[in-house]
């Protein structure tokens, strides 16, 4: 658990700054404020679980601790995400692609989603998925119809930090549904 909420608060909070570049005085600050909160909040919440848990598992690890299989699945999309991230950020840069950038990234991180619903049999995942790999493609019609790239970051930061407070959300409701199992 700490893991999944931790880089949903981390990631929800990048969103937030991705969304920021392109807006201005009240909108930005209620953005940034709200997201960022979100963020702090759910890494904060997956501190203080694993504390009072004393490192006790949560849904997720317990489901990764259940196969190597599912936890070598579970590494190897995390793996080919980052990789994949990090070569189309870089490819993107060189072709001078940059307005590109934000909807790949939003493109790659939704398609990660795919793999991890068979590694933690959920549907949920693909929900989120299909949404991001929505929101990034939608961000990439916008760049080809020559939208300013500012609006583009808001729209697509926008949906993904849309798509990770609801996977933060996602992942304590099931990490309350196993700890009261668990007793």
């Amino acid at each position: 658990m700490i893991g999944g909420l931790i880089s949903m608060g981390f990631f929800t909070i990048c969103w937030a700054l991705t969304v920021s570049t392109g807006l201005y005085g009240v909108w930005k600050i209620a953005i940034l404020i709200t997201f960022c909160s979100i963020g702090l909040f759910f890494i904060v919440y997956a501190i203080r679980i694993h504390v009072s848990r004393k490192g006790g598992m949560g849904y997720a690890l317990a489901v990764l601790h259940t196969s190597s299989k599912r936890r070598a699945q579970f590494w190897l999309a995390v793996g080919i995400e980052i990789g994949a991230i990090v070569l189309a950020i870089r490819a993107l840069a060189i072709m001078n692609l940059n307005a590109y950038i934000v909807p790949a990234v939003a493109l790659i991180v939704g398609l990660h989603f795919i793999p991890m619903a068979k590694v933690f049999n959920g549907t949920f995942e693909y929900y989120i998925a299909i949404w991001m790999c929505g929101v990034a493609l939608i961000g990439i019609v916008m760049i080809f119809l020559f939208f300013p790239v500012a609006l583009v970051s808001v729209v697509v930061g926008l949906g993904s930090a849309l798509a990770t407070t609801a996977y933060g959300i996602h992942v304590i409701r099931l990490n309350k549904t196993y700890f009261t199992q668990q007793q």
